[in-house]
């Protein structure tokens, strides 16, 4: 990001962040403050309303009192009483009737907004008025309790006040004063001071229990006593008040739908109910308003503050931009440097200060780059000469490299060939009907072929080990399996030296995994060969496990012999190629040295390590651990036919191409008994020629054979035929060698020295 924008980021954060932080906290304050205000209006008002309708009513008692007090009228009331029952006159009677008729007159005139003075009997019947005629009998309730309410009459309120005389400790009569109550349009006008929309609201109880407004309302033109809330309608303020509940609400609505705000007072003696309301629209825009100035304030600092930081980045950015502008020119034009110098006008010190070192520095670096020049020239030289001889180096090394593996490679051929027939001879004649004293010499020789065999395989495994061309298989697999079949090969050489040699599962351990069996199977065979080579007296067994570590799983396996033991010496040399624990393991046990070291590098291949747990004359155990995947349990594929007997092949016919001699008659016996007609060619031509002619069940090749070998031979007859079976026999076995003999189209293949095993089992299965 460029100098003048960081600038102009820096400056408007300093002021914008405290600002709008600041500004947001003022408009919630003010908000606040706003609603406070409101809230305490509203409150003010309805307590001062309600103080006022109080002082009223107490007023009306007292006039009530004061009227109900005077002697003159209660006895006259008594006397009027008396004499109606008497047998006086009616002139006497009318004289006590008109003396309370003028008592309630005189009264009359001196209370201010009073409307009816009426006297009743102890029957309620009316005795006197103010009124121009009587008013209506009273009820019996009304007769002895002192009560004070708000009643309409012709379409104006009134309070009237209702007061038992007594005289002489007897109830004589009833006095009622009714009077307009002023203070309710006092209040009103009051409640105009909540806004617009705000108003005072005097309520009282129905029969029902409904709210009957006394107060005339602002929204409707109904007037008093004739606007009725039900009380089930919670929503609406004036129900609460009537329900004895003074509070604040915030989300009310009126009798006319408007949402309100709105303070509640209630007047238990007599239940009335008060509220003082104004719109929710009128109060939020109020805040709203207020909310709008100060983030118009906000934005015109922003800009200001914008204004100023282009303003101060741009004359601080410019001179140091200029100087980044000569430096990016001289970078890019690297020989200008040479005779150039920095060029800033700048009012700022330190700016000039900063042009001054880069010229010095610009100095500096003219006077290196002509000694560097120099010494990169020379150096140049030297790494030139150098880079020819590492070169040469390697050439040869590659040389070196590719004449081992041909060496190894034709020294296999040229091994396994001869071996071939030793082995299949060897074999044969362990099928003969010969002395125990000759097939003891025959299965010597057969153990000794196949420990020579065993040299041979390790030489090579070794080899691509070190070449790093050995490539791992990912498919699955039993290691229980895997286990059962070492114990069976091995079996014969533990018993015998008399060793016991088993295994064991541990509780742990889970079967099926993904991996290379063969190279697990080959890890295990090296350290149960070694274990039972080098123990004389107990038993060699195998512990497998699982574990899982860092959301990985690893096959743990681990064979424990009771044998001469390691010194801790020497185990680090354990894995070293051509070599063993002393020099007269060799003489004394036998074997290459190579079995530990290929073990090792398998094991480092797949990702696992080894560990070695040895004391001398205690044993060994050898630790395996190697990552692999879980897989569910299948079919294993490592599964093979124990049938080893020939299989009946009468009239099926094998076509043979095999340029050695002795290999086609070891190979025609071993297929002997399988009764087939065996028809020999000694080249790949010659093959393919009596393939065309006799149309064979199944073809074996040898691959390397004079005027056509086998590869081109198996093209040549695939042209002809894709479903015949073809079977290579080879010396060459590695990996690399029998995927390319699949692809360009045999079946199987077979290793020299042949297995006649493993020859039956592919006779069975293709034919």
């Amino acid at each position: 990001m460029k100098l003048k924008f960081s600038l102009i980021i820096a400056l408007l954060s300093s002021i914008l962040i405290p600002s709008i932080i600041g500004f947001y906290f003022l408009v919630s304050y003010v908000g606040e403050q706003h609603k406070n205000s409101v809230q305490e209006n509203l409150e003010a008002i309805s307590q001062l309303a309600k103080l006022r309708i109080l002082s009223s009513v107490d007023r009306m008692k007292e006039t009530t009192a004061l009227v109900s007090s005077r002697t003159q009228l209660r006895k006259s009331l008594d006397a009027f009483e008396h004499e109606k029952l008497s047998t006086r006159s009616a002139s006497e009677f009318a004289e006590h009737k008109s003396l309370i008729h003028k008592i309630i007159t005189d009264a009359s005139t001196s209370i201010a907004n009073i409307t009816e003075i009426s006297v009743f009997d102890d029957q309620g019947r009316a005795v006197a008025s103010t009124l121009p005629s009587l008013p209506p009998p009273l009820n019996s309730s009304a007769r002895v309790s002192s009560d004070i309410s708000l009643v309409q009459r012709q379409g104006q309120t009134l309070m009237t006040a209702l007061e038992p005389l007594i005289l002489e400790g007897q109830n004589i009569g009833t006095i009622k004063v009714s009077v307009k109550p002023n203070f309710i349009n006092e209040i009103v006008q009051e409640g105009r001071g909540l806004g617009d929309s705000g108003e005072w609201i005097l309520a009282i109880k129905d029969d029902q229990g409904n709210a009957v407004f006394v107060s005339p309302t602002l929204y409707d033109n109904k007037g008093a006593f004739n606007r009725i809330v039900d009380s089930e309608n919670i929503r609406v303020p004036i129900t609460t008040a009537l329900a004895g509940i003074e509070t604040v609400i915030w989300n009310g609505i009126d009798y006319s739908g408007n949402e309100v705000v709105a303070a509640t007072r209630f007047i238990s003696e007599h239940e009335w109910g008060i509220v003082a309301k104004t719109n929710r629209d009128e109060v939020f825009d109020e805040v709203d308003s207020i909310t709008f100035v100060f983030w118009a304030v906000l934005f015109g600092v922003i800009a200001m503050a914008l204004v100023i930081a282009i303003g101060c980045a741009y004359v601080i950015a410019k001179p140091i931009e200029s100087l980044t502008a000569q430096a990016t020119h001289m970078r890019n034009h690297s020989g200008e440097y040479l005779n150039k110098y920095f060029e800033v006008s700048a009012t700022w010190t330190e700016v000039s200060s900063l042009t001054q070192r880069f010229n010095e520095m610009l100095s500096d670096i003219r006077n290196l780059t002509k000694g560097l020049n120099q010494k990169v020239e020379e150096r140049t030289t030297e790494l030139a000469t150098a880079n020819d001889k590492l070169i040469i180096e390697k050439q040869k090394a590659e040389a070196a490299t590719k004449a081992k593996s041909s060496f190894l490679a034709n020294m296999s051929h040229e091994l396994r060939t001869p071996l071939n027939s030793i082995f299949g001879s060897l074999q044969l004649l362990a099928r003969e009907p010969i002395s125990d004293k000759s097939k003891d010499l025959v299965t010597t020789a057969t153990y000794s072929m196949e420990s020579l065999l065993g040299i041979i395989n390790d030489i090579l495994d070794f080899s691509k080990i070190e070449d790093d061309s050995i490539e791992l298989e990912h498919a699955y697999f039993s290691f229980t399996h895997i286990v059962k079949q070492v114990i069976a090969e091995m079996q014969v050489f533990a018993d015998k030296k008399g060793l016991s040699l088993s295994f064991v599962k541990l509780s742990d351990y889970e079967e099926g995994w993904l991996g290379d069996s063969l190279r697990v199977k080959q890890v295990l065979v090296n350290f149960v060969a070694n274990a039972i080579k080098f123990t004389q007296a107990g038993n060699v067994n195998i512990e497998i496990d699982c574990v899982r570590e860092d959301q990985r799983d690893y096959l743990l396996f681990s064979v424990i012999d009771t044998g001469v033991g390691i010194e801790q010496s020497v185990i680090e040399k354990l894995f070293d190629r051509f070599s063993q624990a002393d020099s007269s393991t060799t003489r004394k046990f036998g074997g290459t040295g190579l079995g530990m070291p290929i073990s090792l590098g398998l094991v480092n291949m797949m990702g696992g390590t080894i560990e070695v747990d040895s004391k001398v004359g205690s044993g060994t155990r050898i630790i395996t651990k190697i990552p692999l995947q879980k897989a569910h349990a299948q079919e294993s594929k490592l599964t093979a036919s124990t049938n080893v007997k020939a299989p009946n092949l009468t009239g099926k016919t094998i076509l043979l191409a095999e340029d050695n001699d002795i290999n086609q008659v070891i190979f025609s016996a071993m297929l002997e008994d399988t009764k087939a007609k065996i028809v020999l060619a000694s080249d790949g031509k010659e093959a393919l020629a009596k393939y065309a002619e006799l149309k064979p069940d199944l073809v074996f090749l040898d691959i390397q054979m004079p005027v056509m070998d086998g590869i081109e031979a198996c093209k040549a007859i695939r042209a002809l035929s894709a479903s015949v079976p073809l079977v290579s026999i080879t010396a060459n076995i590695s990996e690399e060698d029998t995927n390319q003999y699949e692809a360009v189209g045999f079946n199987h293949h077979v290793g020299k020295p042949v297995d006649l095993k493993s020859l039956y089992r592919i006779l069975a299965a293709y034919v």
